[in-house]
């Protein structure tokens, strides 16, 4: 285009060049629109004008970097970002970790003047108390891990953030003395959001039953350990530049449900909060010494559960299962003609911590007590949670899609989906009844036990259905991935009280999707289920929902 431009210039009655320049400019105006659009969330292919468009312009450097990408993600704030090919090719692989390539960063090749690397911070959701640290999430820039330690660090800029966290503690001083006489005083502190120390985040999801207690949930209360100076020595980097490092703590990562709404959604609702969507997301499991109560390390069998059930789930994440361990069982290893590690820091150049309140239930249970009710956790969270389910699968190679309008519908059985006697339902006789309602051309009955099924398999019956029928809990996890526009009925029992069965309602995961704009939830009673008016209720109520979705 400069090319042009100049001929243009050096011969203004040479009518072709200016042809030759008008072109080329409208193309780019094209582009760049394109460009603009696509970050608005619409989907564009970006052609050029003509087919000997870029040939006259000597392949535009903008078309050329968006034919390398591989496929625009879904975010939930419809900003799509592009994937590429994100390795570095000027660098020499040396070591791997979780079979992740590594390189070493020389102290020679540091940014800047000062001859060293530092770590930044920005966290959110601080409610300015002194349990702030359950709402706040952080993210990093050069979030290191230590191999020796096995602990992540932060390494501090002296020359800058030690020198504003001093003077802020120093006003914090002033400001106490000034009013010390005073008994009622509440002093004023400085509260910045993009300094490390007196900051900490909940290293994972909370589960009440933990209790209040020194060795319960105060113990997710956690920070990278903070260096106050800058690393000179040199450190091994990943050689994907848009790595991201996500520490958590598991609750109870053997359940499916567990697994993914009290921690892929908490984690993805980070990616979307701090822009990270399109990322390379690298999970590591923060375990505790000693293991908090149902966690994964709590027992030997409950290990083996989880490292089967993340194998199995990890891909929804955009995760290779190879590269997933605990900061205790990560694999560093040396390549060839590298017989002497450099140094005990891999630095990652994104990272973001903070799980606390954003599972789908926060501080309180999944809907199995009274109390559970008096507060909703995800009001106004529709948005996310269709986010997520696109983006889950969207990781997996499976679009989403709408419901289908037009018979025959499937209706879709999710049997024996639960361990528990009391949840465990085969809807036998439901499923008699909806075959013996509807004509063939009409309704297509299906039923399924998910858990004998792939994850891919479960993922495409989930996505197929126009309505989809399951006992609530763990087992209905498969829900997750039902069509915009579907109906859910959720079956459910009654809860619990100081550890024991009562009679009042337990509809669990309500909240999680009561606030799932994009699906219609309806609970009935499995207590009563086999009774005649319980099935002639569940017939009625699929005939309605195929009436309004034909009408969508």
């Amino acid at each position: 285009m400069v090319q042009a431009y100049n001929n243009h210039k050096n011969n203004n009655n040479d009518k072709p060049k200016r042809r030759s320049f008008i072109l080329p400019a409208m193309g780019s105006v094209i582009i760049l629109l394109q460009l603009y659009l696509i970050r608005l969330g619409y989907k564009c292919y970006l052609t050029p004008p003509s087919q000997n468009y870029y040939e006259k312009s000597q392949q535009s450097p903008i078309y050329f970097a968006l034919k390398q990408q591989r496929k625009i993600s879904t975010s939930t704030n419809r900003m799509n970002s592009l994937k590429v090919n994100k390795t570095r090719k000027d660098v020499t692989i040396e070591a791997t970790f979780n079979q992740m390539n590594l390189y070493f960063e020389s102290p020679q090749s540091f940014e800047g003047s000062s001859g060293g690397m530092h770590s930044t911070v920005h966290c959110v959701g601080s409610n300015h108390q002194d349990h702030a640290w359950i709402y706040q999430s952080c993210q990093f820039r050069n979030l290191c891990f230590d191999l020796d330690e096995k602990e992540y660090v932060l390494f501090q800029d002296p020359k800058i953030e030690k020198v504003l966290t001093t003077q802020s503690l120093r006003n914090q001083t002033r400001e106490a003395n000034l009013h010390s006489k005073s008994s009622s005083y509440v002093y004023l502190k400085s509260e910045i959001s993009t300094v490390m120390t007196n900051t900490t985040v909940s290293i994972g999801g909370i589960n009440p039953k933990w209790t209040e207690r020194a060795h319960g949930i105060p113990r997710l209360e956690w920070f990278p350990k903070i260096i106050q100076e800058e690393l000179t020595t040199g450190y091994y980097t990943f050689e994907d530049p848009d790595l991201l490092w996500v520490p958590f703590h598991s609750i109870a990562g053997w359940n499916p449900g567990h697994l993914v709404w009290d921690e892929f959604l908490p984690i993805y609702t980070l990616l979307a909060m701090f822009d990270f969507l399109g990322k390379t997301l690298l999970m590591t499991r923060y375990t505790m010494h000693p293991a908090l109560w149902a966690t994964c390390d709590a027992k030997e069998r409950n290990v083996q559960k989880c490292a089967h059930i993340y194998k199995k789930f990890l891909p929804l994440m955009g995760m290779d299962p190879k590269t997933f361990s605990t900061r205790d069982d990560f694999a560093f290893e040396l390549l060839e003609n590298n017989t002497e590690r450099k140094s005990k820091y891999i630095c990652a150049p994104y990272g973001a911590a903070g799980l606390g309140m954003l599972t789908d239930h926060g501080k309180k249970l999944h809907g199995w007590e009274k109390k559970d009710f008096q507060t909703t956790h995800n009001h106004g969270r529709g948005a996310v949670l269709h986010g997520f389910r696109d983006f889950l699968m969207n990781n997996v190679g499976i679009e989403s899609q709408q419901v289908i309008k037009k018979p025959p519908h499937k209706i879709a059985f999710s049997i024996l989906s639960s361990t528990n006697s009391l949840r465990r339902k085969d809807f036998k006789n439901q499923i008699a009844a909806v075959q013996g309602a509807f004509s063939k051309d009409e309704v297509v009955v299906t039923a399924y036990q998910l858990n004998q099924l792939s994850l891919e398999e479960q993922i495409r019956v989930a996505n197929g259905c126009s309505i989809f029928i399951t006992v609530c809990g763990g087992g209905a996890v498969t829900a997750q991935f039902l069509p915009t526009g579907a109906s859910l009925i959720m079956f459910y029992g009654t809860g619990i009280s100081g550890n024991r069965l009562n009679k009042d309602p337990a509809p669990l995961d309500w909240d999680l999707f009561n606030n799932r704009a994009d699906v219609r939830t309806h609970w009935l009673p499995y207590t009563v289920m086999d009774d005649k008016e319980a099935i002639d209720e569940l017939v009625q109520l699929i005939k309605h929902e195929l009436d309004l979705i034909h009408h969508l």
